[in-house]
């Protein structure tokens, strides 16, 4: 059975260890339960980007300037990564 993981996001994360090791990685934004589940198993179709980039390390982060948004070098997604319907 794979291995489904979704992170409740309300703000950038590092995420590129649960990346590596799932089967897919879903980020929400406060959706129910039901909601999420309907999107995975095809009931709904899944649509949306990420309102900020999520970085592929806390180096990455530390390295970044904190008053300038999205510059994380090589982020693990970034800005507006998703699916566009």
């Amino acid at each position: 059975m794979p291995t489904v993981v979704d992170v409740m996001l309300d703000r950038p994360a590092v995420l590129a260890p649960l990346a590596a090791g799932v089967a897919a990685l879903t980020g929400t934004f406060g959706s129910s339960d039901e909601a999420l589940l309907d999107v995975l198993f095809g009931r709904c179709p899944s649509s949306g980007t990420l309102p900020f980039e999520l970085p592929s390390s806390m180096a990455a982060v530390e390295a970044s300037r904190e008053d300038v948004p999205n510059d994380t070098v090589a982020p693990l997604h970034p800005y507006g990564y998703g699916l566009k319907i």
